[in-house]
């Protein structure tokens, strides 16, 4: 059984008719780890105000930033390396298993043509993922920073915080009404992600796509 509680407060204001500003920030306990704040702001502004009788239309620039987090699983918990390692002489140097951590950015650009009935939007993303679990044997434990030690005491591995990526990209939207009952829209994203660590990834590859390295369980 888990006791887990949140709470989160969020604001929102307007400057000068043309700015929007929404902040918010959450404060999570689990009983897994703890406590753990997740702050995000968004800001929103027309650097064209919207008008039915422009032809180009409104012009606004958006920009968002926020924190998450991922609570373990119960399974992840309950084989993590804290709670292996219990009942033994390594338990002082084990640290329980905390949240998996996001931190996420986007601006972006939206312009509206044709009186309003279509609308061009494209923004920049970079999302960056720390902290992710992972099951890690002995071995692997050691090469995440482990004191060997506290590796050896368990069975054959543990899971812990040891994994990251970021990803990156464009995203682009086009939408239009063209006539009264026909709605156009397209839209394209491009993403670049690459794993920054891995500690269970091995060497192993796929035949079908030669030099790219491949993991058991994760890239």
């Amino acid at each position: 059984t888990r006791h887990n509680g949140g709470a989160f407060v969020e604001a929102r204001g307007r400057l000068m008719q043309r700015t929007y500003v929404t902040a918010g920030v959450g404060v999570e306990h689990n009983e897994a780890f703890g406590n753990a704040a997740t702050p995000r702001l968004s800001i929103a502004t027309y650097l064209r105000t919207p008008s039915a009788r422009s032809t180009a239309g409104d012009t606004k620039v958006s920009f968002n930033v926020g924190r998450g987090i991922k609570a373990p699983s119960v399974f992840q918990q309950e084989n993590s390396l804290f709670t292996r390692v219990q009942g033994t002489a390594a338990a002082a140097a084990a640290t329980q298993i905390g949240p998996e951590r996001g931190t996420t950015i986007d601006v972006g650009l939206e312009q509206g043509f044709w009186y309003g009935r279509a609308r061009i939007r494209t923004a920049y993303y970079r999302n960056e993922f720390n902290d992710l679990v992972e099951f890690l044997s002995r071995t692997q434990l050691t090469q995440a920073g482990v004191p060997a030690s506290v590796a050896a005491a368990t069975a054959f591995g543990a899971y812990i915080n040891s994994s990251s990526f970021r990803a990156q990209g464009v995203e682009t939207s086009f939408e239009a009404m063209a006539g009264r009952y026909v709605r156009l829209s397209a839209s394209y994203t491009y993403l670049d992600a690459t794993v920054t660590k891995a500690f269970s990834a091995s060497a192993s590859t796929n035949p079908t796509w030669p030099g790219i390295p491949i993991g058991a369980f994760a890239p």
